[in-house]
């Protein structure tokens, strides 16, 4: 088999590797589609704190079971798709219904999509893996994680009283919480920094997609936690969104605020 590996940053390897054997409780994926993430670009930038080198890339992807190990709950043939890590299922974190928190996911991970075959260890396989409803094609289905944040960003929220959103950022993050937000009725502004993007945002049915729309003032948590983020002061001026809400283009489930009638996020 072949899998793609960030050697150190700036350095990728395409690595020929024996087709791995599932022990016990693990399966092995034969990848249909895998997609790209900002922290794959970043893996091969600069590395990443919890993936030490070299490390195999790619963790956004979907496929089918090409083997079973022995107590495993998927059978060869079953179209499946992965989360990224591992909860244990067991510390205060897993308990509590936050199993993105659980401070061991990352012993056990779905990492190397950009690859013919993946090992997928024991907790994914009981905890993060889901299988793939007939019809939906697998570069959908490896939209899964990702759709995940944001689909609970959206559950969380209070819905705005007029009915609009703010979307902080342009990037696929943001794609998906504007068109999430559409798809429940609510009127849309988008605020970004790439005009391609908002082209994209505005056929996808969002009011307003513009580098200066909505909101005066946006507050804004440090770029790690809100993807691509308008620059101070220039995301939106005043334009009646008093009571909306605001969406940030994030990957941990969306940070979402009140808009004050001062234009401030409350």
């Amino acid at each position: 088999m072949r899998a793609l590996f960030c050697e150190r940053p700036g350095e990728v390897l395409l690595r020929e590797l024996p087709d791995p054997s599932p022990g016990p409780g693990e399966v092995v994926v034969r990848v249909a589609a895998a997609l790209t993430c900002g922290t794959d670009f970043k893996m091969i930038r600069r590395g990443h704190p919890k993936i030490p080198f070299p490390a195999r890339l790619g963790h956004e992807f979907a496929g089918t079971v090409e083997r079973a190990g022995s107590g495993a709950r998927f059978r060869e043939g079953d179209r499946v798709v992965p989360a990224v890590s591992g909860p244990c299922g067991e510390c205060p974190d897993c308990a509590a219904g936050e199993e993105n928190l659980c401070r061991s996911a990352f012993e056990q991970k779905a990492w190397g999509g950009f690859g013919d075959l993946v090992l997928l260890p024991p907790r994914v396989v009981d905890r993060a893996l889901r299988r793939v409803p007939e019809g939906l094609p697998p570069r959908c289905a490896a939209l899964l994680d990702p759709l995940a944040s944001v689909v609970r960003g959206v559950a969380r929220a209070r819905s705005p009283r007029d009915g609009k959103v703010v979307v902080a950022g342009s990037g696929p993050i943001a794609f998906l919480f504007s068109v999430l937000w559409r798809r429940a009725g609510a009127e849309v502004l988008v605020a970004g920094r790439r005009s391609r993007q908002l082209g994209l945002h505005r056929r996808a049915g969002a009011a307003h997609a513009q580098q200066r729309a909505g909101v005066r003032h946006l507050v804004v948590p440090d770029a790690a936690h809100a993807g691509t983020v308008p620059a101070p002061g220039r995301a939106c001026d005043d334009g009646g969104l008093a009571g909306g809400g605001i969406a940030l283009g994030a990957q941990h489930g969306g940070a979402l605020s009140r808009v004050s009638p001062a234009g401030k996020a409350a």
